[in-house]
């Protein structure tokens, strides 16, 4: 008899209801009635639609997402939490776990159940399922990879270098990224590919 395949369930990988997502696109605004359709996509290819309804006018807020799974139509209705901003700039909503009841700003939908991150049994995040070999690689040469991104990110219109005479934690982190790609050698480069 075979045995079952003991892959971990993927956080980064996996569809999602982002608080930050609903918010940007105004579904999130006090006192209104919205409704919308979401659709999750793969390698530009779409993998799933969901139609949701968020009401702030009731109490409790709550939001209604509706999608099939395995052709079997599944509909949760999923409680929203406002709360004071710590700035005095409004509320912020925060999703209640149908399952869990933990607040939180994303929901996983998995097995065509909406869950808390912390329900996904096994699952783990991409680094944690690395191998020794490829963690490795990236710590002695992530910086050296990531450079044109380090590069973009130094060449930002609104960086700021510097505040009250002093390096920002952000450049700082953008000259120690330089600095660590300059380190490697030409030789461990070739060696980096013999590895590979």
């Amino acid at each position: 008899m075979p045995k079952y395949s003991t892959f971990p369930i993927l956080i980064d990988t996996s569809l999602y209801l982002s608080i930050t997502k609903l918010k940007k696109t105004g579904y999130l605004e006090p006192f209104s009635c919205k409704s919308g359709v979401i659709t999750w996509y793969r390698k530009e290819q779409p993998i799933m639609s969901a139609s949701f309804m968020v009401d702030t006018v009731e109490f409790p807020s709550y939001i209604k997402v509706s999608f099939d799974y395995n052709n079997e139509p599944r509909t949760y209705k999923i409680a929203l939490k406002p709360r004071e901003s710590n700035l005095g700039k409004g509320e912020y909503y925060y999703f209640i776990c149908p399952h869990s009841g933990k607040q939180c700003r994303k929901l996983y939908i998995q097995e065509g159940n909406i869950l808390h991150r912390t329900c996904l049994k096994g699952a783990m995040y991409n680094l944690q399922v690395r191998s020794k070999k490829e963690r490795f690689i990236d710590t002695k040469f992530g910086a050296y990879f990531e450079r044109e991104h380090i590069l973009s990110q130094s060449r930002q219109k609104y960086l700021k270098r510097h505040y009250k005479g002093e390096i920002t934690k952000r450049y700082a982190k953008i000259l120690e990224c330089f600095e660590q790609a300059s380190l490697i050698t030409e030789y461990e480069y070739e060696q980096l590919v013999i590895m590979l």
